[in-house]
């Protein structure tokens, strides 16, 4: 797996929630791990984090990352040895956790309330 490879990528209209990724590094050297989002559309890119795995030694991320449709989530090894696990949900629909892109539909912000 050395070099970036996909992890995740919902098709349109679907929305995926990460919740856990496990790493088990099974080289006989330390592997550096960077997980990325990608967003769908736009060249731009988002590093979740990075981590270096010891051998024979195994790592865990838990969370709440919602992918919407064609949005990416990529990894980069610096070692053929990392495995990864990925676990969530795959939902039909956009993703109710974004902003929408008409602002016609956005709600009012609050008032102040005075007594």
């Amino acid at each position: 797996m050395a070099g970036y490879s996909g992890l995740v990528t919902p098709a349109a209209g679907f929305t995926i929630i990460v919740k856990t990724m496990y790493f088990n590094n099974t080289a006989a050297t330390a592997a550096l791990l960077v997980v990325e989002v990608v967003a769908a559309g736009a060249p731009s890119w988002m590093q979740l984090f990075s981590i270096t795995i010891d051998p024979a030694k195994s790592s865990s991320w838990e969370g709440w990352l919602v992918l919407n449709g064609n949005d990416a989530l990529r990894i980069y090894s610096n070692s053929a040895g990392p495995y990864v696990w990925v676990s969530g949900t795959e939902l039909l629909g956009d993703s109710p956790y974004t902003p929408p892109t008409n602002t016609a539909t956005l709600l009012p912000a609050p008032r102040e309330i005075t007594t």
